[in-house]
């Protein structure tokens, strides 16, 4: 009897879990701050990280890359301790959390098909790299590896929150393990000295600058507004979440940046020697072929296992933002399933559009269009917590569309945007970031707190 009642649990807790309580609270039994932490480790640990210190270095130089990156941290921990905050509290993803604050119930589809633009990008460029990786051992053509790779990322997320976080038990010292004996292997065996490597990176590479340099490492914020606002409900205590806008913060823009630089560096100071500085360079987008250089085959093979987590994040995520559409639209809820398998699609399509020649277009409006959204609900957060009102907005009292929040995003953006395109700014996230909170708090001081 005793086995039974286990067997059955362990069927009802993988299948709730799957469906990831999209619209609804997380149970508190689900609530675990270890496995939600394991689950989002992989995040700062992908590629997307070690290219942030190696192409904002390339960008803008290894003083600029620094700048850029703290800029990040700093406006990493502003916006996701209420974001963390929010989603702790209520137990809600951050879809049902923007449909309560600043947007409405149609309005914050706006947010979904952002952090859907979002997240097919980093898909985009996981999955790129992964196959470069393997092309760079086995030649079967880039494409081959895309439609390889393809069946093993949709895949990943069946398993659900609490198994990829299982998984990364030992996908994580794995490819921590091996990022620090690359590093060692290129300044001991590979006979490149740090002080090549820095001066290498102290001079600019590639056209960009600093603006181009902040709007790329900047274009994950919205992602980890998604990542807090969905794994925040799993986190256990108050401690948990307090910790984890610093912690991720210098993880994301400290921690691995550098150590994308120390990495990738090396390797192009010595194919500089072969191939010329401005060839070389290239390399800076490209962080997953050290690993191949160094190791072979085994070294495609544990970037791989490294990246799955950020794998089964970039169609998890997204697939939540299609599950809340769909939802809100026509009350179409086929499951989860289908959408993990509809964004993996759409990503193989994105690719084939040649993301690469305009991937600091796609940077800079992940950075400021669709971040600047998330900004909405986090002043209309900071705002309800600094009155005591309280967290969770009945159903029946959410409108079907806060204009205030869409005015205030559109007026933003429609300023940034082309002062960004006219060179007038660096990166429009310097206008629509601020504008976006100082418009939509004037109104709800104005509208009498009906913005709210």
């Amino acid at each position: 009897m005793a086995s039974g009642e286990g067997v059955e649990r362990k069927k009802v807790e993988l299948g709730e879990v799957m469906e990831d309580y999209a619209l609804t609270p997380v149970p508190d039994r689900y609530r675990n701050s270890k496995l939600a932490y394991l689950s989002m480790a992989s995040i700062p640990m992908c590629m997307y990280y070690l290219a942030v210190g190696s192409l904002a270095a390339a960008y803008a130089g290894l003083v600029g890359a620094l700048i850029a990156n703290t800029i990040a941290f700093i406006s990493f921990i502003l916006l996701m301790w209420p974001l963390f905050s929010a989603s702790y509290k209520t137990g809600l993803s951050f879809d049902m959390i923007t449909r309560m604050y600043g947007w409405g119930r149609y309005g914050q589809l706006i947010l979904s098909i952002l952090g859907v633009f979002v997240m097919l990008g980093f898909w985009a460029m996981e999955t790129h790299w992964m196959a470069v990786a393997f092309q760079e051992t086995l030649r079967w053509g880039l494409w081959s590896w895309y439609l390889i790779l393809l069946p093993i990322f949709i895949l990943v997320p069946i398993f659900g929150h609490k198994a990829i976080g299982l998984f990364n038990y030992g996908a994580i010292p794995l490819g921590l393990g091996a990022t620090v004996y690359v590093i060692v292997w290129f300044y001991t065996a590979g006979g490149i000295s740090l002080n090549e490597a820095i001066s290498f990176a102290m001079e600019p590479k590639i056209p960009g600058g600093l603006g181009a340099a902040i709007s790329w490492v900047l274009a994950a914020h919205l992602a980890w507004c998604l990542t807090a606002g969905n794994h925040g409900r799993f986190l256990q205590t108050k401690r948990a979440y307090l910790a984890a806008a610093p912690f991720w913060g210098a993880m994301c823009h400290y921690i691995f940046p550098l150590m994308g630089i120390l990495l990738v560096y090396p390797f192009m100071v010595s194919l500089s020697k072969v191939v010329g500085p401005e060839q070389a360079a290239q390399m800076a987008y490209l962080p997953s072929v050290p690993f191949v250089a160094v190791l072979g085959l085994l070294g495609a093979i544990i970037v791989l296992c490294y990246q799955l987590n950020i794998q089964y994040i970039n169609a998890y995520l997204p697939s939540i933002n299609l599950a809340y559409v769909a939802d809100a639209i026509a009350k179409f809820r086929p499951g989860r399933y289908w959408w993990v398998i509809a964004i993996n699609i759409i990503g193989i399509i994105l690719l084939a559009t040649g993301f690469w020649e305009w991937i600091l277009a796609w940077a800079d409006l992940a950075a400021g269009l669709a971040t600047s959204a998330a900004i909405i609900s986090i002043v209309n957060y900071i705002y309800r917590v600094s009155k005591n009102y309280p967290l969770t907005v009945p159903d029946e009292k959410i409108p079907s569309v806060n204009g205030y929040g869409v005015i205030s995003w559109i007026i933003s953006n429609a300023v940034a945007i082309p002062l960004y395109h006219l060179h007038i700014i660096p990166t429009s996230v310097v206008l629509n970031w601020p504008l976006a909170a100082i418009i939509y708090l004037a109104l709800i001081k104005a509208s009498g707190e009906k913005a709210l």
